[in-house]
């Protein structure tokens, strides 16, 4: 009797498929923000003791000299020549480095025209005008 077939094998390569490509995110890029311009942050810290004195309100002027109206060491010297009738003509910043901001302030009232000039730097509540001095103009 004869022998039945054997069936031949063919190995088949097959092709390793390449490796699966994960797409990636573009990284996420967020904007950004600079905190408030310390120059700026002193020339308004200034404004708002200019115009609290204008207005009357010693409470707020007291507090932009990191006190209260009960602190005797602190003085409002601009109520001298500040009235309901005084502004601002300009107003910049003449020093600012690390430890603080010189801002001057060219102030008119009916007593006449002022510069002042303010020292400000940080104090453990935020910032504070540490001196401030002015002359007639």
């Amino acid at each position: 009797m004869t022998a039945a077939p054997r069936p031949i094998v063919v190995a088949t390569v097959v092709p390793a498929s390449p490796p699966a490509v994960r797409p990636t995110l573009a990284p996420v890029v967020r904007p950004v923000v600079a905190p408030p311009n310390p120059p700026d942050a002193a020339t308004a810290l200034v404004r708002r003791y200019i115009d609290d004195l204008i207005a009357g309100d010693e409470s707020g002027a007291y507090a932009a000299l990191g006190g209260t109206s009960s602190d005797r060491s602190l003085s409002l010297k601009e109520e001298a020549f500040l009235d309901k009738d005084a502004h601002i003509t300009s107003i910049h910043v003449s020093r600012a480095d690390a430890s603080g901001a010189t801002i001057d302030a060219e102030i008119t009232s009916t007593r006449g025209s002022y510069v002042a000039t303010f020292h400000v730097t940080s104090g453990p509540n935020g910032a504070i005008i540490n001196q401030h001095d002015y002359i007639k103009i």
